[in-house]
């Protein structure tokens, strides 16, 4: 016996198809409530108070809060007992160190490669040259594009992003799906989507000019740090009487030979440097920590960048099923400027996960290669071979102090940042990254924002332990 429900025969017992449908219908409800509502597009940035820094009995020295925003501050104590050393100059990095150094707190920054922003670094424009910037790495802006003032500390610098840095609304309108060997047009899924991108700018660009001027003159890069030692220095103070004590510091060992010595330090390291071991920690890491970061996924991930004589596909091209374009599982190809100030005809090839794996052995032909033949497959013709005019890839999992593109499962924060601490049980070593960005893991403000706790987090134990 049937039921109508508005004009719908179902059964009793509805079969598969029917539940199948409403679980969908709810999905797409649901993502549109998502992209609708503000809560989704909002991003919570910890507060810094100025006075933070002085209230810190370690770090205060005699200087004040540095209000100034158009000089960075000079006026350094290198103390190893009131110094934090930073590792790795990603967002996190940079945000660590910008955050210190609003707070006149003595810092230095280290980073392994020749050149700062981790995975925001640019395509650089003599391997592929094209009349706007374009990101290599991270690209999107994953909430409200108000996070690129929320991030900066100097009311001057904030309204100079609102006025300099425009954005887009992206929300392709054209979307093609390749599935059991048939391309389809499936424009309905611009109603599910939609992100914020860059105008004429990117990522790389905004670090570069609102946090890397403060903070320029405490960065060393080419600096491979493979050690992390807490450990214990004798002193002597001459009065009446000679008496000896000790002090901790934590000393940072680079691979070329090289020794930093500070009291904190935050490693804003990739999570995947630190399931290679590429840092030994002394005091080890627990275990329980060791198991917590080697569960973290960060995925491989390649983007190959193409430009063509003219357009021949739609704003957004997916390659298997529809669901993979939400979950990251698919490869995926978009039109790298679209709404973008450009003439060119550029296409983006974007894979992470386990599809992205049969790349990590081909050199960049190769890769190019293959990328053209899948698109002469997807549109039935040989366009991507006649149109192609020049090509780039970013494998982001064989560069060498980043290895993968970002975390894609839930992973425990709890014990991967958890501090490690000296044999006084003060907190002296502690962690920071896209992978502890916690409900904006895997995003450049995500990573951005655990920076800027991580100083926070030092600086109460700090004062908790005074």
């Amino acid at each position: 016996m049937a039921r109508s429900i508005i004009g719908l025969s179902i059964q009793k017992n509805p079969p598969l198809r029917w539940i199948l449908f409403i679980f969908v219908l709810g999905l797409f409800v649901a993502m549109i409530f998502a992209l609708t509502s503000n809560s989704a597009w909002e991003a919570s940035v910890p507060y810094v108070d100025p006075n933070l820094g002085s209230s810190s009995s370690v770090f205060n020295g005699d200087k004040d809060h540095h209000d100034n925003a158009a000089e960075p501050m000079t006026t350094h104590d290198d103390d190893p007992h009131r110094h934090v050393i930073i590792i790795g100059a990603g967002a996190a990095g940079l945000s660590a160190a910008y955050t210190l150094d609003y707070l006149n707190i003595n810092y230095t920054l280290l980073e392994a490669d020749g050149q700062i922003g981790g995975r925001t670094k640019p395509v650089p424009t003599d391997a592929f040259s094209i009349d706007v910037p374009l990101d290599a790495g991270a690209e999107w802006i994953h909430v409200h594009p108000k996070i690129l003032a929320d991030l900066l500390l100097y009311e001057e610098d904030q309204d100079a992003v609102k006025r300099n840095v425009r954005t887009i609304r992206y929300r392709p309108h054209s979307f093609g799906i390749y599935a059991r060997h048939r391309q389809r047009r499936r424009d309905f899924v611009r109603h599910f989507y939609q992100e914020n991108k860059f105008y004429n700018t990117t990522w790389f660009s905004y670090f570069e000019n609102y946090m890397y001027p403060y903070i320029a003159d405490r960065t060393v890069t080419g600096a491979i740090v493979n050690k992390v030692d807490i450990r214990e220095e004798a002193t002597t103070t001459t009065t009446t009487t000679t008496a000896s004590s000790s002090e901790t510091v934590v000393r940072i060992s680079t691979t070329d030979g090289r020794d930093y010595d500070g009291s904190h330090v935050i490693v804003a390291v990739p999570v995947a440097m630190l399931q290679r071991r590429s840092i030994a920690f002394q005091p080890i890491l627990p275990r329980h920590q060791w198991n917590a970061i080697d569960d973290a996924d960060m995925t491989y991930g390649i983007k190959v960048f193409l430009e063509f004589e003219q357009q021949y596909y739609p704003d957004f091209q997916m390659s298997g099923r529809i669901f993979g374009f939400f979950l990251d599982s698919e490869e995926m190809y978009f039109d790298s400027v679209y709404r973008k100030p450009s003439t060119r005809n550029v296409l983006t090839m974007f894979n992470v996960g386990r599809h992205a794996r049969k790349y990590e052995y081909m050199n960049d032909d190769e890769i190019i290669s293959m990328v053209l033949l899948s698109l002469n497959h997807i549109f039935g013709n040989e366009d991507a071979s006649t149109y192609f005019l020049q090509g780039h890839v970013e494998q982001w999992t064989t560069k060498p102090f980043i290895r993968g593109a970002y975390t894609i499962n839930d992973v425990d924060e709890g014990k991967i940042g958890k501090p490690l601490a000296d044999s006084n049980n003060q907190n002296r070593v502690y962690f920071a990254g896209e992978h502890l960005g916690g409900a904006h893991q895997a995003t450049v403000h995500g990573a951005a924002i655990s920076g800027r706790k991580a100083v926070l987090r030092l600086l109460h134990d700090n004062r908790q332990t005074q």
